[in-house]
């Protein structure tokens, strides 16, 4: 006849779930930094791309400027033109 410890039942449980806990360590955490790294590479893009985001907004502006200033000059030129040759 085998007698049973609750006690030694519920100590094998809490080691054997103590084992599985640490084997998912091991698969786990690699994987934890690896997220990590990727986030704080992903923040650094990130930042890089709004930089670069006002900067293409600047440059976008001062094109439109530009190109309203030639539009107006080459109407100023065909004006010129036209005086011109009406003379």
């Amino acid at each position: 006849m085998t007698v049973k410890s609750a006690a030694a039942g519920a100590l094998c449980k809490w080691v054997r779930a103590i084992e599985d806990y640490a084997k998912c360590l091991k698969v786990v955490n690699p994987k934890r930094e690896r997220k990590a790294l990727a986030e704080a590479n992903l923040a650094k893009m990130q930042e890089a791309l709004a930089k670069y985001t006002e900067e293409y907004a600047i440059l976008e502006a001062r094109l439109a400027e530009l190109n309203r200033i030639s539009t107006e000059k080459q109407a100023e030129m065909k004006a010129l033109k036209d005086k011109l040759n009406q003379l």
